[in-house]
């Protein structure tokens, strides 16, 4: 069954070859066209309309080719209002979604033309970093057609910042990009907590190939991770200073330490002292707690091995 559409090319679409790529569109894609007006301008200045109707054997042949149309100053004379749906979740879209480009974009909704708004980012992990003084490094290449403010285009100079912020990283978290991913891995030491976030398991194995002893691959959508990390992140730090700004019975006590040298060591005395709050950077890592529990840490060899007990 053949089915059919007009389409509208409009513009200076006669010496310029707009109206003789659509023809030949056409033909190659397997159609066929019927002219049924043809306007020209007749100066330099006036603009020559025609109304083109495209013929194909389906409807997906028909919707190719008046796709391929569009890119030669050719619309659709009967244009549909846009389907507007519901997102399905927060930082969700739709199957459909159809993302806008820089180019400027209108969007038929009601029966009108609206224009899509000059938007600028109020959200996401880059605009935090700057918003909150955070350090953050934006490496660039020659790929990049318009690399946001503080991009390091110099690769050399982009991996000594990037060497520079993270030799002293507790953990690096890789969030799905492969190449950015491989380039900072290869600035990190071996012994370095790694955990790459990928929804392709490739990704991750790519990346633990590479040699990094203490690497984990989590296989997940990065805008579910992200969320649930961030909630997790935030009940800790409230839980955490909840129990700090107590000052009843039961002390407990927590250390922290890297797999270099660097380490931390808190104490918090019974319910009879209030509490105390005593911090001191030792070699290696080693954990006492008021409450009877012991703990020690040796990551120096990158083994991490442990010996905990419980009284």
């Amino acid at each position: 069954m053949t089915v059919s559409r007009s389409v509208e090319p409009e513009g200076h679409i006669v010496g310029s070859g707009p109206m003789e790529r659509a023809f030949s569109t056409v033909i190659e894609m397997g159609g066929a066209s019927d002219v049924e007006t043809f306007r020209v301008g007749t100066h330099k200045d006036e603009e020559s309309y025609a109304e083109m109707v495209v013929s194909a054997d389906s409807a997906g042949q028909l919707r190719a080719i008046v796709h391929e149309l569009h890119w030669n100053d050719a619309n659709p004379a009967d244009p549909a209002d846009a389907t507007v749906e519901p997102a399905p979740a927060d930082g969700a879209v739709p199957p459909e979604f159809y993302s806008t480009t820089n180019y400027p974009t209108d969007v038929r909704h009601g029966g009108e033309w609206l224009p899509v708004e000059d938007g600028l980012a109020g959200g996401g992990v880059t605009y935090e970093c700057v918003a909150n003084d955070v350090p953050c490094v934006i490496a660039g290449s020659i790929r990049d057609d318009g690399p946001l403010p503080g991009t390091v285009t110099d690769s050399v100079a982009a991996q000594a910042a990037v060497r520079e912020q993270a030799h002293e990283a507790d953990l690096v978290v890789m969030l799905a990009t492969l190449l950015h991913s491989v380039a900072v891995g290869n600035c990190l030491p071996s012994t370095a907590p790694v955990v790459c976030v990928d929804m392709d398991s490739d990704t991750a194995t790519q990346l633990l190939d590479r040699g990094s002893a203490r690497a984990i691959g989590v296989v997940t959508d990065v805008g579910v991770f992200v969320p649930r990390l961030a909630e997790r992140l935030v009940a800790d730090h409230e839980e955490h200073d909840g129990t700090l700004g107590s000052d009843h019975g039961g002390g407990h006590g927590y250390g922290h330490g890297h797999g270099n040298e660097g380490g931390s060591e808190r104490g918090h005395g019974d319910g009879n002292e209030g509490h105390g709050h005593e911090r001191g950077h030792e070699r290696g890592n080693e954990r006492e707690d008021d409450g009877g529990h012991g703990s020690d840490y040796d990551y120096a060899d990158g083994t991490g091995d442990r010996d905990a007990g419980r009284e």
